[in-house]
């Protein structure tokens, strides 16, 4: 799910900076997805998830990288075939960064979470005329990291435009607080683009989002 919702972003990069040359690959199952130099989107997902990796799987990968003058780094699952972990010892890859993700199951409808508020935070999907709004708002929330800011807003811009993607606006009293997103790749429904500006936090807005 996250390596469809990835593959999305970079379409949509494609569109709207073609400049960066966005683009990905699929190896083995493997998306190999490059969104500039930099951005943390340019990595490899699903690594030996669907099938084992061999010597020429990792060479077509890393080419596809070095081509573009990007790093090489892959998001491993720890339920991945075991021949992705040989070859990643034996190419000298090291590990850095550990993730957790949570799940959950949906609950049924009517199963509500949201504290009751006055006014309460109101959730609605948006429309092309509200994409600028969301980027703003999922930046402002990254606004105690100012040299982050632009980077947020231009990576947002991007995200509200993906094919399959649906972005969600948090609002409270006709003020946009809050953003958050959803993909759904084969019953799975990937939540990401969580984001609250600081002035509203603690009133429910995520938990609003989540219910939606």
């Amino acid at each position: 799910a996250e390596g469809r919702a990835a593959v999305e972003f970079v379409e949509a990069r494609a569109q709207v900076s073609p400049d960066v040359g966005a683009t990905s690959i699929e190896v083995a199952g493997t998306y190999a997805i490059f969104d500039g130099i930099s951005s943390p989107v340019t990595q490899t997902f699903c690594l030996g998830m669907f099938q084992p990796v061999t010597a020429d799987h990792f060479a077509r990968i890393e080419q596809f990288f070095a081509q573009r003058g990007a790093p090489v780094y892959h998001e491993v699952s720890p339920l991945a075939d075991a021949t992705a972990l040989e070859s990643l010892n034996a190419r000298r890859y090291q590990p850095f960064e550990f993730t957790s993700v949570m799940h959950r199951p949906i609950g049924a409808a009517g199963d509500r979470r949201s504290p009751s508020s006055s006014p309460p935070v109101e959730v609605r999907i948006v429309g092309a005329d509200d994409y600028e709004r969301w980027a703003q708002t999922a930046a402002e929330g990254w606004s105690e990291l100012p040299e982050l800011r632009e980077f947020m807003v231009g990576l947002s811009q991007v995200s509200a435009r993906r094919r399959n993607g649906v972005s969600f606006l948090a609002t409270l009293s006709g003020r946009a607080i809050a953003t958050g997103a959803l993909s759904i790749c084969d019953g799975v429904a990937l939540f990401a683009g969580a984001s609250t500006v600081p002035s509203a936090r603690n009133q429910g807005a995520q938990l609003a989002l989540l219910d939606a």
